[in-house]
């Protein structure tokens, strides 16, 4: 047995073994929140929202375009944009419940003037009026 030992050899081992500790515990940690963070984040769903309902907002938009025009044609974009703002209601609802519900009386009202052939003053002012609305509830500020 040696009687000269160099005493920070132990230690030199001992900090390497926290080090090595500490690196796989943060590994283990990071794959853990990973695996179990929500997917995809609020902020992305939200995102997901606003773009959908941007598509209902360009609808109401070319009824404002085509229905003084073609009655016919603005009908039809209008019961598209219906069709894609029932598809987005239940997601609107989330972000603002009133909102929400403000949105789909502008909507329902808009679609009731192409219907009933309002004159096209009348039309272009209710489909106005759902894209603010609309706009409101989906929290765009474009």
């Amino acid at each position: 047995m040696s009687l000269y030992r160099e005493p920070g050899r132990r230690r030199n081992g001992a900090v390497i073994g926290a080090a090595a500790a500490l690196a796989l515990g943060l590994a283990a940690g990071y794959a853990t929140g990973r695996a179990t963070a929500p997917s995809p984040s609020i902020a992305e769903q939200v995102q997901d929202v606003k773009n959908r309902t941007r598509t209902v907002i360009q609808g109401f938009e070319l009824v404002r375009t085509h229905y003084p025009r073609d009655h016919e044609a603005g009908r039809a974009q209008a019961r598209r944009a219906q069709e894609s703002f029932a598809d987005v209601r239940g997601d609107l609802a989330s972000l603002d419940g009133i909102r929400a519900e403000e949105a789909a009386d502008a909507v329902e009202e808009a679609v009731r003037a192409t219907e009933r052939n309002a004159t096209a003053k009348v039309v272009v002012a209710a489909a106005g009026r759902a894209i603010a609305v609309v706009r409101a509830a989906a929290l765009l500020g474009d």
